[in-house]
């Protein structure tokens, strides 16, 4: 795949640890496309019930959630609650990032509904400050890897 067309899918994110906190993180720059206030955890909020995707272990999650005020620039505040979540796994192949997860949303019913987009997480400040690599459509097995070694190659 083209690096231009995989640059043309990416949007990148930059997030702060909001301070006294674990998990609490505010939008720091880059793109808007997910809500100010996100928490990323490096273990889980929840068990997890068995998953399809074994490829690689589940090691943390991702949750967020726009507020009624916030206007975001893409298609991920569709439904009530406006809900953004994703469980966080670790790539071996790529140690240097916290690991990736594919997003979801809040469907019609309230449930959360993969929509195919990519997540890359990386820290290079012991999860200080986090950025979030956002790759439209690139969800799929034969792209991750794709998205990875670009990610790989602009930090």
């Amino acid at each position: 795949m083209e690096n231009e067309f995989i640059q043309k899918t990416m949007q990148i994110c930059t997030y702060q640890l909001k301070a006294d906190t674990k998990t609490s993180y505010y939008w720091k720059g880059g793109s808007q496309i997910l809500p100010n206030r996100i928490s990323v955890k490096d273990d889980l909020f929840s068990p997890i019930k068995k998953s399809s995707n074994t490829l690689h272990p589940t090691i943390g999650e991702f949750k967020a959630q726009f507020t009624h005020k916030e206007q975001s620039k893409s298609s991920l505040m569709r439904n009530k609650p406006y809900q953004v979540h994703t469980k966080i796994r670790r790539n071996p192949d790529y140690p240097q990032f916290i690991g990736y997860g594919t997003c979801g949303i809040s469907d019609s019913d309230g449930k959360i509904t993969d929509i195919g987009d990519l997540m890359i997480f990386y820290s290079n400040d012991s999860w200080q400050t986090i950025t979030i690599f956002y790759f439209v459509g690139m969800a799929t097995p034969e792209h991750i890897d794709e998205a990875f070694k670009f990610a790989a190659s602009i930090i």
